[in-house]
């Protein structure tokens, strides 16, 4: 690791700011499209019959009088239809833990999901590449694997990496593992290949396990075999310094004159088989990608989530992220479809039900804390969320960061 030089221009063409509210994911202003006015009519021929005449212009009369006040009603409910369907959307997510007879989600994981597996899936490559595994255990599938272009004699095309899809969502995220030091060139290769400028990592900094695969510190950086990963600024979250800090990289690929740039969050105090100690943390979390964006950033890039294994807090960062973005479009929900989807793409992930529990708690509190802010959202939704979050308690505090 060495001092190198920081590029003039970034700051100018770099990333910029897009004003959002704090409590969001997501665009929250949407102007909703007026429906416009039927054209009136076109005047019907004059009878000779002077009774006629006047009656047809009264029926024309209280018909028009029926199209504006028609019309003022669909203007009405227009304006009303996106606090409408969040809150339509957000009463199915809260139905499902509400109609629940089992006394917890983490009772009712246990019992219906945690076994599921999906049929006919292979792991071919994850046989042959054991090295580049963390886990001799968590396999990982052939469909749904992130591959990679070899452009080098000495490139792999493999990597642990998964691409998690959900319908009814242009997001796509990649659940990967924290890099191993000879998978390093890799993930950096996944990262510029796939367009990823968007980087969520769940590691300790003083972890004797974890090396870093970036700069920890600014102006600083590494040489992978010809690709130049450069640390070129650093942001601490000030409301919490602890736990979030933000890391702008840039990555120079080998042959390569242009440099590509990344947004790296980097939450340095979850550690393993823990939860964070409020939802507030992972919400600072979740959100963080959606918040400051670069400008040729496009909405169904990637979004890289890592953890260890990249199978329990990846998994709750994105399982977190989906349910918000579903409700706050307006599409409720299915629980159980979103979890098999994630293990139909990601083998094993969740593998401890509290995560799940977490991520589905952290989604509730956030649609708590939303709802205070909107006007058209009925106080029975409001009760139900503050319902449904009585089936999803805190874990034991020893387990909480």
């Amino acid at each position: 690791m060495g001092k190198g030089t920081k590029p003039g221009k970034y700051r100018k063409n770099g990333f910029q700011k897009r004003k959002k509210c704090d409590d969001t994911i997501a665009e929250d202003d949407t102007e909703v499209p007026m429906k416009q006015k039927n054209s009136k009519e076109e005047k019907t021929k004059m009878s000779s019959a002077e009774h006629h005449v006047k009656k047809k212009s009264k029926e024309k009369e209280r018909t028009s009088k029926e199209k504006r006040k028609s019309s003022g009603e669909v203007t009405e409910k227009e304006k009303e239809s996106e606090g409408l369907k969040i809150a339509k959307a957000a009463k199915v997510f809260c139905k499902y833990l509400l109609d629940m007879k089992e006394s917890s989600v983490s009772t009712y994981f246990d019992e219906h999901l945690a076994s599921y597996k999906p049929p006919d899936q292979t792991t071919v490559e994850w046989e042959k590449n054991m090295t580049k595994n963390r886990s001799k255990e968590q396999k990982m599938y052939d469909k749904t694997r992130v591959q990679l272009k070899c452009q080098t004699s000495e490139d792999s095309e493999y990597i642990n990496a998964s691409s998690v899809k959900f319908d009814g969502s242009e997001t796509e995220f990649i659940m990967t593992q924290y890099p191993m030091w000879d998978t390093v060139r890799d993930f950096w290769r996944m990262v510029s290949q796939r367009k990823a400028s968007r980087v969520v990592t769940i590691f300790e900094c003083e972890s004797t396990q974890l090396k870093s695969f970036f700069p920890l510190y600014s102006d600083h950086y590494m040489n992978l075999n010809g690709w130049l990963i450069n640390t070129q600024r650093i942001e601490v979250d000030e409301r919490d310094k602890t736990w979030v800090n933000t890391y702008t990289i840039e990555i120079v690929a080998d042959g390569c004159s242009e440099a590509i740039y990344c947004r790296l969050f980097n939450c340095t105090t979850w550690p393993w088989k823990k939860t964070p100690s409020e939802e507030k943390k992972l919400l600072a979390l979740v959100r963080a990608p959606w918040k400051d964006v670069h400008p040729a950033t496009q909405p169904n890039d990637p979004v890289i989530v890592m953890c260890d294994l990249g199978l329990d807090r990846s998994a709750t960062v994105v399982l977190t992220a989906i349910l918000i973005e579903l409700v706050l479009a307006g599409k409720p929900p299915d629980c159980d479809g979103l979890f098999k989807r994630m293990r139909d793409q990601r083998a094993g992930c969740f593998t401890m039900s509290m995560f799940y529990t977490y991520a589905i708690r952290a989604a509730l509190s956030y649609l708590k804390i939303k709802f205070r802010q909107m006007a058209d959202i009925p106080d029975d939704v409001k009760t139900m969320v503050n319902d449904a979050l009585l089936k999803v308690p805190f874990v034991n505090t020893k387990t909480k960061v």
